[in-house]
Formats: structure tokens, C-alpha cells, sequence
């Protein structure tokens, strides 16, 4: 049996979710990417799945949070900088 690294829906914080997934449309409009070329770069599988992140439907293992921080420019901690200052603002 493996490992499953996603989050139970009961374990999430969708107050933390929604304000990273803020931060990651912000980066990412700011560096004109669309959600297709931000996803190959960050060798997520789809597009769709960008947008569930950035609409906090879905939060990134953290793997993936580093890779989506690399492609946008950023360091990791830039993009928790990012995702607090948007905590504020949710």
C-alpha cells in the first residue's frame, strides 16, 4: 500500500489554501505565464490543476509548492512571504 500525500478534505485549512492560491495567480499573471506554460514549467501534470490551486480547491504536496515557487521566480519563502501577506487580505 502506499503513500497518499494529499490533505483529507476534514484536514484542510481553506483560509490557508485560498490565500496561496492567491499568491500563486498573483506571481504568475505578474510573469505573464498562463496556467498551461506555469504548469509545464513546473512539471505539474495539468492546467486544470493549476487552477484548482489558485482557486484553493486543491493544496499542492510540497514537492510541488517548491517547484511552483521555482517557475514563478521565486524562492519558497518568497511564496509563503506572498501567501501570508494574502492570509491578511482573505
Amino acid at each position: 500500500m502506499g503513500y497518499d500525500a494529499r490533505v483529507p478534505p476534514s484536514e484542510r485549512d481553506p483560509e490557508v489554501s485560498r490565500a496561496f492560491g492567491r499568491a500563486v495567480q498573483i506571481a504568475r499573471v505578474r510573469r505573464g505565464l498562463t496556467r498551461s506554460r506555469l504548469a509545464a514549467q513546473a512539471g505539474i501534470p495539468s492546467p486544470s490543476t493549476i487552477g484548482r490551486i489558485e482557486r484553493g480547491e486543491r493544496d499542492p504536496i510540497l514537492s510541488q509548492a517548491v517547484r511552483l515557487a521555482l517557475a514563478l521566480g521565486l524562492t519558497p519563502g518568497q511564496l509563503m512571504d506572498a501567501m501570508q501577506e494574502e492570509r491578511g487580505r482573505v
